[in-house]
C-alpha cells in the first residue's frame, strides 16, 4: 500500500512477467503448479513522485512426500504359511498418482496403476520379499515398503496342496490417488 498514487507496478516470476490483481491498493499474484526448484518472486513499484520499491522473494520448492501400504492378507507385517496356502498383497499408493511395481525378491513381478491381480506359483519353501515400489517423478518422491513371506514345506503326510510344493500367492494392488493419471503405460 501507499499514500501516493501507485503509476505503475510489475511481478515477475524467474524472470517472466506475472499476471496480478488490484483491489484498492492492494496488489496481488498467485503461481501454481511450479516446478521442483529454486524460484524467484520479485515485484517493483513506482509512484507518481519518482519513488521505486523492488522486493525479490527467493523460496525452494521441494518434492513432495509419497507413501505406499502394503498387506499381507490384511495387515502390514510379515507372514508365515504353508505351501499352497493362498496369499492376498494389496497396495496403495498415498499422496501420489503414478504406477506401483510388485517385486519378489529384487525381481519385477508385475506393474500397475488401479487395481493389480497377480498369481504366483512359489515352486519351493524359503522366505521370500515382497517389495511394493513408487519411483516417484520430478515433483514426487519415491517410496517403497518390503515384507516377507515365510514358505514352509508341506510334510510328505501333509494331504491336500497341489502335489508340486507350489505356492499360489495372488498379488493385489491398488492405487488410490487425488489427482487424474494420464498417459500412463497400460498395466501388465
Amino acid at each position: 500500500t501507499d499514500n501516493i498514487n501507485i503509476s505503475s507496478v510489475t511481478f515477475t516470476l524467474d524472470s517472466l512477467a506475472v499476471n496480478f490483481t488490484t483491489l484498492g491498493a492492494v496488489y496481488s499474484s498467485t503461481a501454481s503448479s511450479l516446478a521442483v526448484g529454486v524460484h524467484t518472486l520479485q515485484w517493483v513499484a513506482n509512484d507518481t513522485t519518482g519513488n521505486v520499491n523492488s522486493t525479490d522473494v527467493t523460496y525452494t520448492v521441494l518434492q513432495a512426500p509419497s507413501a505406499v501400504n502394503l498387506t499381507l492378507n490384511g495387515i502390514s507385517a510379515n507372514v508365515t504359511i504353508n505351501q499352497s496356502t493362498l496369499v492376498t498383497l494389496e497396495g496403495v499408493l498415498v499422496n501420489a498418482s503414478g504406477v506401483l511395481n510388485v517385486s519378489i525378491d529384487g525381481v519385477q513381478e508385475a506393474s500397475g496403476v488401479d487395481t493389480l491381480t497377480y498369481l504366483k506359483n512359489f515352486t519351493s519353501n524359503g522366505t521370500f520379499a515382497v517389495s511394493l515400489l513408487y519411483y516417484g517423478n520430478q515433483t514426487i518422491l519415491a517410496s517403497n515398503v518390503t515384507y516377507h513371506v515365510d514358505v514352509l514345506a508341506l510334510s510328505a503326510s501333509g494331504g491336500g496342496g497341489t502335489g508340486a510344493g507350489g505356492e499360489l500367492v495372488v498379488v493385489q494392488v491398488k492405487v488410490r490417488h487425488r489427482t487424474s493419471v494420464k498417459n500412463l503405460p497400460t498395466p501388465i
